[in-house]
């Protein structure tokens, strides 16, 4: 932590945090170790940031017309 110039409390909120969202598990006096991911899962992630990322593309290129004052053209 010295390293990253970071105090204890942010990482350990920061654990806490991926503790609570599954994506880590903590052992009492082992550690705190990466849960395993299941490919289902992974595959939901990946579909759902692609869609995500698909909206925000359209968003922001309709905010740029807008501030830019361009209109599209069909």
């Amino acid at each position: 932590m010295k390293r990253l110039d970071v105090g204890r409390t942010p990482v350990r909120e920061a654990i806490q945090r991926l503790q609570y969202d599954g994506f880590v598990f903590v052992s009492a006096r082992r550690g705190t170790f990466v849960s395993t991911i299941d490919i289902n899962d992974l595959t939901d992630v990946y579909e759902a940031r692609a869609r995500i990322e698909s909206w925000a593309t359209r968003l922001a290129a309709e905010r740029l017309r807008e501030f830019a004052g361009w209109t599209l053209v069909s």
